[in-house]
Parts: structure tokens; C-alpha cells; sequence
């Protein structure tokens, strides 16, 4: 008989990589950083920079449609990713063409009221859109790398023979498909260990839609047999919630101790790092 299957899902952001501020001022470049400085110097609060760029990105025009689209949590409660940016996660559009929409909104509804406020919203907007800076802003998290190579080590010897389960590693994520492909390039020894891949880029499913889960479980059950066991790796309260709906385990990383925890739960699953 085939033997059970143990199929534990990594998201890449917020559990394999973080972003670093440190890249991120690196990728303006000297001119980007001495922009923000005068947008600072001039009232404006430079903490809240990736939400103002949202704010703007807002009503740039996308023909995506998500019904379940993820969120960003912000002081007055979560609301919606713009709709641009749902599109940049979710298709393959060229980022050329994202940015040339959103330059075009930014010049009908920014640049008359302030050329700096303009200029600003454009330099960070690169650093969300074009793939080469978001893969290099995206950083490993340390304890998360670690994770992965004590499960691979483990699926290896477990994995050749008995009668435990079989320990299947994969890959759920919001991120864009070129994104994806250079992490995949740069970090090629820790993306070899996972079977599967399941990308929204790819799938046009974003999280926390239940589509993104149910695909993705249709395309990892074939990897080896019967079902068994799944295991969800995430930081986001709406996807853990959406992972409860759709009968997984969701393992929930929100802190340092919280890896710690997630060791835990696998042990209760029988994958003793």
C-alpha cells in the first residue's frame, strides 16, 4: 500500500524571505534617497511610504478581477491590495507596462499638486514592480532557511523506506512570476528541495482566496500517491483563516518563538527534526 504523505507548504515572503530596508535604499539609488529626503524635510513621514504609494496606486486602472483579495494592514484597519498591484501578483503582464499605467495615473492626480510628492511615488513604485529590485530587496530569514534544511535532511533519510509518512515539501505564495524565477536562480540549493511550486504569478490565485489551496492541492496530491497530511506555513491571520476553511493545518509564524512552535507541530505529525 502507498504510504502517507506528509506535505508541508512554505510561503516565500514572511517565512523564507523578509524584506530589507537596507536593499531597498540601495535600489533608489543616491538620486531616489535624496528625493525621499526632501519629501521628509518637508512634512511628510518616511515610515509611512510604502502606505502613501498605496493610497495612490489605489485607482490606477487593471482589468484583474480577485475575489478574494489579499490585504495591507495599516493603522486605520486592513484594506485591499490596489488592484495594480493584484495584477503585477497574479499575471504576467510586463512590469514596463505596469509602471507606464501608473506613471500615467500619477501625472493626472499627483504631479499637479506636487512635482516631489510625484517623483517620490515613482522611484518607490520601481521597487514594487520591477522584478530585479523586489527579488533583491527580498532578503533569507534566517530561522526559516534553517527550517528548510532540517526538513530536507530529513526527507531524505525518512523518505527511502518504512512504514512512517512520506515528508513532501512545496511552495504557496503570492509573488510574481519573474520575481520568483530570480530567487529560484540565486538560491537554487534551497529551492531544490521542494516538489512543487505553486505561484500565483503562475496560477492567477491569490491568497486568501480558497481557490489558491484548492489548486494547489490538486497539483501536489499527484506527487506521490495518496493525499495525507497538509501543513501550511504562513504570517498572515486572513490566510490562516482561510487554511482552517479549506481542512489544512495552518502554522502560524508571527514571531521568533514561533519557529520553535512550528517544530512542534511537525514533531505531533511525526517529522522529528
Amino acid at each position: 500500500t502507498a504510504r502517507r504523505s506528509i506535505h508541508l507548504c512554505f510561503d516565500l515572503g514572511g517565512i523564507l524571505f523578509v524584506e530589507s530596508k537596507l536593499h531597498a535604499i540601495h535600489c533608489l539609488g543616491f538620486y531616489g534617497v535624496f528625493l525621499v529626503f526632501v519629501w521628509v524635510l518637508m512634512g511628510n513621514n518616511p515610515f509611512r511610504l510604502r502606505d502613501r504609494l498605496f493610497d495612490h496606486l489605489q485607482g490606477v486602472p487593471s482589468a484583474v478581477h480577485v475575489d478574494t483579495p489579499p490585504t495591507i494592514k495599516g493603522k486605520k484597519g486592513s484594506k485591499p491590495h490596489p488592484v495594480i498591484l493584484q495584477e503585477c501578483l497574479s499575471v504576467t503582464t510586463p512590469y514596463q507596462e505596469i509602471l507606464r499605467r501608473v506613471d500615467t495615473h500619477f501625472k493626472k492626480t499627483i504631479l499637479p499638486h506636487s512635482s516631489i510628492e510625484y517623483r517620490v511615488m515613482m522611484a518607490v513604485a520601481q521597487l514594487v514592480f520591477v522584478p530585479d529590485h523586489v527579488a533583491t530587496i527580498l532578503v533569507p530569514i534566517p530561522a526559516g532557511f534553517k527550517l528548510l534544511a532540517d526538513c530536507a535532511r530529513f526527507q531524505e533519510t525518512n523518505n527511502k523506506g518504512g512504514d512512517t509518512a512520506r515528508l513532501r515539501l512545496h511552495v504557496i505564495s503570492n509573488m510574481n512570476y519573474e520575481v520568483a524565477k530570480i530567487l529560484k536562480s540565486k538560491h537554487q540549493d534551497f529551492f531544490q528541495c521542494f516538489e512543487g511550486m505553486s505561484i500565483s504569478g503562475e496560477t492567477g490565485h491569490l491568497k486568501p482566496s480558497p481557490q489558491t489551496y484548492i489548486h494547489a492541492r490538486k497539483l501536489f496530491s499527484g506527487k506521490g500517491g495518496v493525499e495525507g497530511e497538509w501543513l501550511i506555513l504562513d504570517d498572515q491571520d486572513e490566510n490562516i483563516a482561510t487554511i482552517m476553511d479549506c481542512n489544512m493545518t495552518p502554522i502560524a509564524i508571527k514571531d521568533n518563538a514561533s519557529w520553535e512552535d512550528a517544530r512542534h507541530v511537525l514533531d505531533q505529525f511525526g517529522v522529528r527534526l
